[in-house]
């Protein structure tokens, strides 16, 4: 039980880095694949199976979306707003979707394969 709250807490960390770090702006979201490969790897090692492998994916990936976006709504809201910013961000939030989306389909159909090997042997 502990283990899956503080996985649940890994996996959410990404939504506190952007909130706390918004006054750096996007300097904050260029760290963030970094945080997105080392937690799929994460979690897909502590996944038991597949489907709790998707799971935790998912959290990632509502983690990551509304980080990015309390992240550039508190960075135009309380440091600077321009046109430029807000395409940036708009920008920053397509590309975090899709990284996390391939990511976690390409780490979902590893322990689906894995899982399957195991099985047949």
């Amino acid at each position: 039980m502990i283990r899956k709250l503080l996985l649940l807490f890994a996996n959410y960390s990404i939504l506190l880095l952007c909130v706390l770090g918004f006054s750096a702006g996007s300097l904050t979201i260029l760290a963030l694949p970094i945080f997105q490969i080392l937690l799929s790897c994460v979690n897909y090692h502590y996944g038991k199976s597949w489907v709790s492998v998707l799971i935790w994916e998912v959290h990632l990936l509502l983690s990551t979306i509304m980080g990015i976006f309390l992240n550039g709504y508190l960075y135009l809201k309380y440091i600077y707003y321009d046109a430029e910013g807000v395409l940036v961000f708009a920008t920053e939030l397509q590309i975090g979707f899709f990284l996390v989306l391939i990511l976690g389909f390409i780490t979902v159909l590893i322990k689906l394969i894995s899982q399957k090997r195991q099985k047949n042997e």
